[in-house]
């Protein structure tokens, strides 16, 4: 197994923060190579509040550069996504709910899941069953987010293509949650221009149909 150095300045900043985090709402910091995630004791994504020096233009602005860079990656367009278990409609749905709220999956799974059941709702049409279906696996708070997770990351990767999914550094499930409006349709914008010319663009009336989730 390897082994990993903790020399005594990233000991002492680790121990800043959590000394930072003490009697805030964050219970878990989860850091990996690309992404933090603030969560609550029930594993929800805390919001976050930036200090005012992290507030302004540039630093969105960046944040942006990133996620269009993302998007304009080069990928394998045969490779396809992770099966979902389930014979039908309704098992494929308790497969993927269930997993989104009960298990810890890394930024690139999230992602995947969220998709795929955007894909499963849009089947339906994202019509009053198919809501109703998703609220009922869903607990009480949990719902609204979902939704509007799933729908925004099933429409960005229904224009550049399910393989650009798989290579994305920074973009996130909650990248994706938080974003401003004008800001993901700048995404979906990018999206266009980063897709396959041979792909086919399948999503633009479901974007204008269902825009109240942008």
């Amino acid at each position: 197994m390897e082994s990993f150095l903790v020399t005594a300045p990233l000991l002492k900043l680790l121990l800043q923060v959590q000394e930072h985090l003490k009697g805030s709402s964050v219970d878990t910091l989860r850091i990996n190579s690309t992404t933090i995630e603030f969560l609550d004791s029930q594993g929800d994504q805390v919001s976050i509040d930036f200090a005012p020096e992290l507030r302004g233009e540039p630093f969105e602005a960046d944040r942006m550069l990133l996620y269009i860079q993302d998007l304009h990656k080069k990928s394998d367009s045969h490779k396809r996504l992770d099966p979902i278990e389930g014979e039908n409609w309704g098992q494929q749905m308790d497969y993927l709910c269930i997993r989104l709220q009960l298990c810890w999956l890394d930024r690139v799974t999230l992602l995947q899941y969220y998709y795929r059941l955007g894909e499963k709702m849009a089947i339906y049409n994202w019509n009053t069953y198919a809501r109703q279906e998703m609220k009922d696996r869903f607990t009480s708070g949990k719902y609204k987010k979902a939704v509007r997770t799933a729908w925004r990351i099933y429409a960005l990767y229904q224009i550049r293509g399910i393989h650009n999914l798989l290579v994305s550094d920074y973009i996130s499930a909650y990248t994706i949650l938080v974003i401003t409006k004008e800001n993901f349709e700048l995404l979906l914008k990018e999206a266009t221009k980063g897709r396959d010319e041979k792909m086919e663009l399948s999503s633009g009336s479901v974007y204008v149909s269902i825009g109240v989730y942008t």
